[in-house]
């Protein structure tokens, strides 16, 4: 397996070159549009599209696909469980995820 230095694979490098997004850098992205969301939601939402090694000790990286977010459903999903996240968060409770069922997302 190629490396690029100690930090991505080649074929990680490759993904983000085509557009794929960790969850941190997707979420990045989207608070232009969803004020609050966070790579949480992003892992609690989305399916990922691809994974890829990353770091020197071969971590597991998912990477997603904007493309995904042209469904309303699953734009309307991120701001249910950002807003749930919130809600938990107010009132003390620890935040532990929902099913992706539950936010009317069943496959992305």
């Amino acid at each position: 397996m190629a490396y690029i230095g100690y930090s991505k694979s080649v074929r990680a490098v490759q993904a983000e070159n085509d557009g794929l997004m960790t969850a941190t850098d997707m979420a990045k992205w989207l608070r232009r549009y969803i004020k609050g969301i966070t790579a949480f939601d992003i892992k609690e939402v989305l399916l990922p599209s691809e994974w890829h090694h990353t770091s020197c000790r071969y971590n597991c990286t998912n990477y997603y696909n904007p493309i995904n977010l042209e469904n309303f459903k699953i734009r309307r999903a991120l701001r249910r469980c950002r807003d749930h996240r919130v809600a938990e968060k107010r009132a003390g409770r620890k935040f532990g995820g929902m099913h992706r069922e539950w936010y009317g997302v069943f496959s992305a």
